[in-house]
């Protein structure tokens, strides 16, 4: 027994739908977005042997639904969500506060070999060598889910204006003026792990899900946008 090409073609479409839709979702804790794509998919289930409308139409975008269903989270919860670490862009932002503990070790090793006493400059030096990590790297990572698109944009505009900000005095101040030394970073060693960071933090922009990035105006292509995904789930 064979598939019909227009068969074949709705299993793909479906499956290319409910792909996109765990992504959105990925906001969401893992029970509550287990019973959402569920309810969803018995519902494409439903309705794909008799619509033959793309199924955007037949229950409107996935950042429409995942929208939906984030609100209705936070009404059960009486606060607004964090999104979760089953978010890959979340993951990623993690990854790089995890990646930026070996250069503050460093620095901290450093500064603790020096055979010179700790003076006051040496103890600033080594507080604003963390200062990516301490100012704008939790920013996101504490965030809930309105806010979190802004303050990951803040957090890389951050780590790149105070990088550009150092690379600057250090390159227009003379070694022995304090301006220098506060911000002097021992070897490229430390530079070149900002990179990896960057990257990170630039990723995790570009692969967040739309309903974190347009939650004001999703795109609306279907009438679930009238309806709670907990009804659908049911």
């Amino acid at each position: 027994m064979t598939t019909s090409p227009l068969l074949a073609g709705r299993v793909d479409e479906k499956a290319r739908y409910l792909r996109e839709l765990r992504r959105e979702l990925s906001v969401l804790p893992s029970g509550r977005r287990r019973d959402v794509l569920r309810g969803v998919a018995d519902h494409l289930d439903d309705a794909a042997p008799e619509d033959p409308r793309p199924f955007e139409e037949i229950l409107g975008a996935p950042e429409l639904i995942a929208r939906t269903a984030i609100r209705d989270h936070d009404l059960h919860a009486g606060r607004s969500l964090r999104p979760g670490y089953a978010m890959v862009s979340k993951r990623l932002q993690l990854i790089a506060g995890i990646l930026y503990c070996p250069p503050a070790v460093y620095g901290l090793v450093m500064l603790a070999l020096d055979g010179r006493e700790w003076f006051l400059w040496e103890h600033l030096r080594f507080l604003l060598q963390l200062a990516p990590a301490l100012l704008f790297l939790p920013l996101p990572l504490l965030a809930r889910w309105k806010r979190w698109y802004l303050m990951s944009v803040l957090c890389i505009g951050g780590y790149v204006a105070y990088l550009a900000a150092q690379l600057a005095v250090n390159q227009l101040a003379v070694t022995h003026l304090l301006a220098a030394k506060l911000w002097f970073v021992p070897t490229s060693t430390v530079w070149i792990s900002h990179a990896p960071v960057i990257v990170l933090l630039t990723l995790a922009l570009l692969g967040a899900p739309t309903v974190l990035r347009l939650h004001r105006n999703p795109r609306h292509t279907g009438p679930m946008g009238d309806r709670s995904p907990s009804s659908v789930s049911d």
